[in-house]
């Protein structure tokens, strides 16, 4: 996963994982962090959800290969 979850006192922690990247969201990213925020929506220990992020860099926007690979795709497949 390159997202991790830890509940401490009803607070969801969820944070981004790709720091060699500068925590760039790519495909996978995006798809974890949309799991998790759903897993902490449903979990009833959690009040409140922070995400956060490791390394220097909260988050430098898309991955610059994602959105090659974004262009390629076709309508369908980019909804």
């Amino acid at each position: 996963m390159l997202a991790n979850y830890l509940i401490k006192d009803r607070i969801a922690f969820i944070t981004i994982n790709r720091p060699d990247k500068r925590n760039a969201l790519n495909a996978n990213l995006v798809s974890d962090l949309s799991a998790l925020f759903d897993k902490a929506e449903n979990d009833a220990q959690v009040k409140i959800i922070i995400l956060n992020a490791e390394g220097d860099v909260f988050s430098a926007g898309a991955d610059l290969d994602y959105l090659k690979q974004l262009q390629s795709n076709s309508f369908e497949a980019n909804l």
